[in-house]
């Protein structure tokens, strides 16, 4: 945001929208792809991309919790799958379980998240 500041303060139009389109872009990418590698719902994945950018900049914010809250509206997981997930009997429960997607949805997408904001950073910063 400073570095945007600073393009702002010198009339450097071109650089911020070069640098925003990567902030975003990669933003977006970054946990659209972690949230459909989880499995997520369409929904959930577009809530992933929209709110990535926006939560990268917050560190009170993650992106998966977005994601994650519009996979449980979704695909609510019932008093039954509840109880199954809580066995832990495998790691496929992750996958097969619609509590357990839920925990991957939100996970994989911050993880998605924070990559795509790394990613986005490294080009930034290459192109100073």
């Amino acid at each position: 945001m400073g570095l945007l500041g600073w393009f702002a303060y010198n009339g450097d139009l071109a650089s911020i929208k070069e640098n925003g389109i990567y902030w975003f872009a990669g933003n977006f990418i970054g946990a659209a792809l972690f949230c459909l590698l989880a499995g997520g719902h369409p929904i959930a994945i577009l809530v992933a991309a929209l709110a990535s950018p926006i939560t990268s900049l917050n560190p009170a914010l993650a992106a998966g919790w977005f994601a994650g809250y519009a996979q449980m509206k979704v695909k609510e997981p019932t008093g039954e799958d509840l109880a199954e997930f809580l066995k832990l009997d495998s790691a496929k429960l992750f996958w097969s379980n619609r509590a357990g997607r839920i925990l991957l949805v939100t996970a994989l997408t911050n993880l998605g998240s924070m990559a795509g904001a790394w990613i986005s950073m490294a080009l930034i910063a290459t192109g100073l």
